[in-house]
C-alpha cells in the first residue's frame, strides 16, 4: 500500500537548476500506479535543462496515454519495457536532432521508476539511481552508468543504448528514494536509512524535515550540484 511520497528539489550552488521531476499517481482496479522521474540535464544550463525537462513532459504524458492499458494486459513486464524503450529512442532521437541543429551537444540521465501493485519496475541511463530501505537495511537497485563523469548511457547524446532494467516486489514498510547524483554524492546510504529508512510509523512531515536536513548537510560538504530527490513511502 503506498503511503506518502516527498520532493526535494534544489539548485544548490548552480545558477540554474538543470534536473527535472516527475511524479504521478492514478488509482486502479490493480491497486496505486506511482511513476517517479528524475532527469539530470547535461549540456550547458539552458541545453541541460532542456533535455531534462523535455523527457520529464513527454514521459508524464505517456504516464496518462499509454500505461494505463499495458497495466491492463498480459506480460506486463515485457511490454512495458517495449513501450518505455520505443517511447525512449523517440525522444532520443528528437533531442540528438536538435542538437546537430544548434551545433550543441546536450543530453539527460533518466532513472523511471513505476510501482504498480506490489511490483516495481526501474529503468536506468546515466548517474541518476534509486536507494531501496527496509527496516535495516539501505541498497541502490540501479546500476550507475558511467564511468568517472563521464555517462555511458545518456539519452539525447550519441547512439541510443537502452536503460538498464531492475525490477522486484514491494514489502509492506519500505521506502524508495529516487534522485540524481546531486543529492546522493554527499550523503552516504547509511544516512538516508537513518533519517528516512521505514522504522518508525509513516509521518510525511517528519520526513519531509529529515530529508531536507540531508540536503543542507550535502550542501554545507561542498555539493556544488543540483538536489533531486523523490521519496516514496509504501
Amino acid at each position: 500500500m503506498f503511503r506518502f511520497s516527498n520532493v526535494i528539489y534544489e539548485k544548490g550552488k548552480r545558477e540554474k537548476n538543470e534536473d527535472s521531476i516527475a511524479l504521478h499517481k492514478l488509482t486502479s482496479v490493480r491497486g496505486d500506479i506511482i511513476m517517479a522521474l528524475v532527469c539530470d540535464g547535461c549540456g550547458g544550463m539552458d541545453e541541460g535543462s532542456f533535455a531534462s525537462g523535455t523527457v520529464a513532459e513527454e514521459f508524464s504524458i505517456w504516464f496518462y496515454n499509454e500505461l494505463p492499458d499495458i497495466l491492463r494486459g498480459i506480460a506486463v513486464r515485457k511490454r512495458l519495457e517495449g513501450a518505455v524503450n520505443r517511447k525512449l529512442y523517440e525522444v532520443h532521437e528528437r533531442l540528438k536532432s536538435y542538437g546537430m541543429q544548434k551545433d550543441e551537444k546536450l543530453g539527460t540521465t533518466f532513472t523511471l521508476f513505476i510501482a504498480y501493485g506490489n511490483k516495481y519496475i526501474c529503468f536506468q541511463a546515466g548517474d541518476s539511481t534509486v536507494l531501496k530501505l527496509t527496516a535495516k537495511d539501505a541498497e541502490y537497485i540501479c546500476d550507475i552508468q558511467a564511468n568517472g563523469n563521464v555517462l555511458t548511457r545518456c539519452i539525447g547524446s550519441g547512439r541510443y543504448r537502452p536503460p538498464k532494467l531492475s525490477f522486484g516486489k514491494i514489502r509492506s514498510d519500505t521506502a524508495f528514494l529516487v534522485m540524481s547524483d546531486g543529492m546522493y554524492g554527499k550523503i552516504k546510504k547509511e544516512e538516508f536509512l537513518k533519517a528516512a529508512g521505514p522504522v518508525e510509523p509513516a509521518d510525511e512531515r517528519k520526513t519531509e524535515k529529515r530529508l531536507k536536513a540531508l540536503a543542507d548537510t550535502a550542501l554545507k560538504r561542498d555539493c556544488r550540484d543540483n538536489m533531486s530527490l523523490i521519496y516514496l513511502r509504501f
